[in-house]
């Protein structure tokens, strides 16, 4: 027996969908089921249904349900678009929620300052990166975005420790005697420099690199802040598996006995005929005349006591020469200097590649102009 006033057959009409007293949909209800599919803006919503009635039965209101929308979660990835742009994606959660507006800071990982703000096209802002700033590495620049009316904001994750070459390139493989620069953050607790002898301590800051032996040694220091550190790896360390430790933070590396890395800039040495010498920078245009010429690059990563016949200079694609000096630079600890004399046939070939190719690890590569 069926309760009085309890439907015995589907109900039929419609269902009326309210926020608050706002009706924003409705369906017809087959078979005593009435479905709505529909998106909330954020915020909170009164929510309840009324069913019509039908011929049966009286309209009904459900009670007010109260319901609250919030953002939706993103994440942000950062990679390179081209040489010195770098693009910040934001991806939403569920994929194909809709498309987040709004904008993104670029800001450097380690001193914290804002390189820039782009505002978001399909999902993607991109900037370009000062030329010669360490921040142009992408592995210490942090992307946030601002989030926006349905999207949440979202930050990649901040930088815990680099280290960078001469050559501003990120790097995990260096030499014994080589000179390279950690990044990080709360290195030191201020800022420092410091001139041969170099000390192990400084603002601070100190850094040990424990080798593949498990011999722990200390680096001596040229310059530490809270988000630098300008190093040189200890003399000794056994190539293999190292790991260099600064502030409580640890990176892993690898020792090499060679790892040639050019400054970004040389000297030009002429030799009048009168035997009177000049010397100009290499980011000039070199002209022969009647002057012997010879070229002075500065390195690091050159093992001491290298015998000249493992060092050559590659200029251009056709001339492979001999170095006639190739070893430290007495001022400065870690530093190398590499003397080679220039033929006059390279004079008119134009702007050519150049790097030191020591016992068959090559360096990084400059560029000469040759009138």
């Amino acid at each position: 027996m069926t309760p009085a006033g309890t439907p015995t057959a589907p109900l039929f009409g419609t269902v009326w969908l309210l926020d608050g007293a706002t009706v924003i949909a409705a369906a017809s209800m087959t078979r005593g089921v009435a479905e709505l599919i529909l998106y909330l803006p954020v915020g909170t919503h009164q929510l309840s249904a009324v069913w019509t009635g039908d011929g049966d039965f009286p309209p009904a209101v459900s009670p007010v349900l109260t319901y609250i929308v919030t953002r939706a979660p993103t994440t942000i990835t950062l990679g390179t678009a081209s040489a010195g742009v770098f693009a910040a994606t934001v991806n939403t959660y569920p994929a194909g929620a809709g498309t987040p507006s709004g904008t993104v800071q670029f800001i450097d990982g380690t001193s914290e300052e804002v390189l820039g703000t782009s505002t978001l096209i399909a999902g993607t802002a991109t900037l370009t990166v000062r030329s010669g700033n360490f921040a142009s590495q992408v592995d210490f620049i942090v992307a946030a975005y601002s989030g926006d009316t349905n999207f949440a904001p979202s930050t990649t994750a901040p930088p815990s420790l680099a280290m960078v070459s001469v050559s501003d390139i990120v790097a995990s493989v260096a030499a014994p005697d080589e000179i390279v620069t950690i990044y990080g953050a709360n290195l030191a607790t201020s800022s420092a420099a410091a001139t041969p002898p170099l000390p192990t301590s400084l603002a601070g800051a100190s850094v040990t690199v424990i080798d593949i032996a498990g011999v722990s040694r200390p680096a001596p220091l040229y310059y530490a802040s809270p988000g630098q550190i300008n190093l040189v790896i200890p003399s000794g360390s056994a190539s293999g598996p190292a790991t260099l430790s600064v502030a409580g933070k640890s990176l892993a590396i690898s020792l090499t006995p060679v790892s040639p890395d050019l400054f970004p800039a040389g000297q030009i040495v002429a030799v009048h005929p009168d035997g009177t010498q000049s010397i100009q920078g290499t980011d000039a245009p070199i002209a022969f005349g009647t002057d012997s010429l010879y070229l002075v690059l500065y390195a690091t990563g050159i093992p001491n006591g290298s015998a000249l016949g493992g060092v050559t200079c590659t200029i251009g694609n056709n001339f492979i020469l001999p170095v006639t000096y190739a070893g430290p630079q007495s001022q400065y600890p870690g530093m190398d200097q590499i003397v080679v004399p220039l033929p006059a046939s390279l004079q008119g070939v134009g702007t050519v590649r150049v790097l030191v190719t020591v016992y068959g690890y090559a360096s990084n590569a400059l560029s000469l102009t040759f009138q």
